[in-house]
């Protein structure tokens, strides 16, 4: 079924490649200073398209004048294809302007690409919902609704200065000893959940007699949920635990345990629970998902219950969202690169 969004989503225009920190990898704030940018205005020496963290490198004027070499990191391959850019729109040679946020150290020339402009005026950066939403489940009945394709939108950064998870002593001492340097996001080892949900990439939910089958496009991790009483490995890793689905009413419930221990198992120094570090999980670790879909189903509701009885301190709820887009709006190929993800801890 066809459908116009009736309002304009608060936080999804995105005027540059990020609107706020929480959007990367790591902690942008660690890194770089998001209080002012600098334009920078000269030839692209070099583009590495890739996932999680894409460069342009570029020969422009520094503060006094002297040409210098740029290194401007950008979003993955998902993010910056849905803005449009890509591989072919951006080559050695190519004359362009970007805005970024600098480096916290003077003389370091890694900065952040916030906007682009090409040679003959092009802006690209523009992220916004497309105008129809064309899904054949925005009108089905009970857990059907929950299919279709989802977008992760964040209004505005995390709040607070500290990750809201209740910690125990040992996750305490974990938090206080955080090292990018040994971040699994040095590694390509995939995100999890809770992480997935508070990230902006797509993710699909279909549903059969047998299964849930969840994709996400971030790392393209995909899960399959049994209907059971049994939980089973639920994704090809085994970093997703053990999982079992069930419906109550109109709520898809998923469960799952069975984790194995992860540096970043319960929030990711990027997302809305870590706010600037890594929180580790235990073989201990649980969760309960319920989804639910608003009454235009437009928008998919996932409340969530975490327990780890190593770092947490007792269960930690919360409750996120997404907004449906077409079933076939694309989800793109991540491809997480360790060399480029080694880039992070720099």
């Amino acid at each position: 079924m066809k459908r116009s969004i009736y309002r304009i989503l608060p936080g999804f225009l995105f005027c540059c490649f990020v609107s706020y920190p929480s959007l990367a990898h790591h902690s942008f704030a660690s890194h770089y200073d998001a209080s002012k940018s600098i334009p920078l205005t000269g030839t692209v020496t070099r583009f590495d398209f890739r996932s999680p963290h894409s460069f342009v490198f570029m020969d422009a004027p520094n503060a006094t004048g002297e040409m210098q070499s740029w290194e401007v990191e950008l979003h993955s391959r998902p993010t910056l294809t849905r803005m449009g850019l890509n591989q072919q729109n951006l080559k050695a040679g190519d004359r362009i302007t970007v805005f970024a946020w600098p480096n916290r150290v003077p003389e370091n020339p890694l900065v952040f690409g916030i906007g682009l402009i090409t040679e003959d005026g092009t802006r690209i950066g523009q992220h916004s919902l497309p105008e129809h939403i064309e899904s054949e489940f925005t009108d089905a009945v009970g857990v059907e609704r929950i299919q279709g394709r989802w977008q992760v939108v964040l209004s505005g950064p995390p709040m607070g200065d500290k990750t809201p998870l209740p910690l125990t002593e040992a996750g305490e001492l974990a938090v206080a000893d955080y090292d990018p340097k040994t971040s699994p996001a040095n590694t390509c080892e995939i995100v999890n959940i809770p992480t997935a949900f508070h990230i902006p990439y797509l993710f699909d939910i279909r549903i059969d007699n047998s299964e849930v089958v969840i994709t996400y496009e971030i790392f393209n991790i995909v899960r399959r949920i049994p209907f059971s009483d049994t939980a089973v490995q639920s994704e090809v890793t085994g970093m997703m635990g053990v999982s079992r689905a069930y419906v109550e009413g109109a709520e898809l419930v998923i469960e799952s345990s069975g984790y194995p221990p992860s540096k970043w198992g319960l929030a990711q120094a990027g997302d809305a629970n870590g706010i600037g570090v890594d929180v580790p999980s235990s073989a201990k670790k649980a969760m309960v998902e319920r989804y639910s879909v608003s009454e235009d189903g437009m928008q998919i509701n996932i409340a969530y219950e975490l327990q780890d009885a190593v770092y947490l301190s007792q269960t930690y709820t919360n409750t996120t969202s997404a907004f449906r887009v077409s079933d076939d709006y694309p989800i793109y190929e991540y491809n997480c690169e360790v060399d480029s993800a080694a880039r992070f801890s720099r």
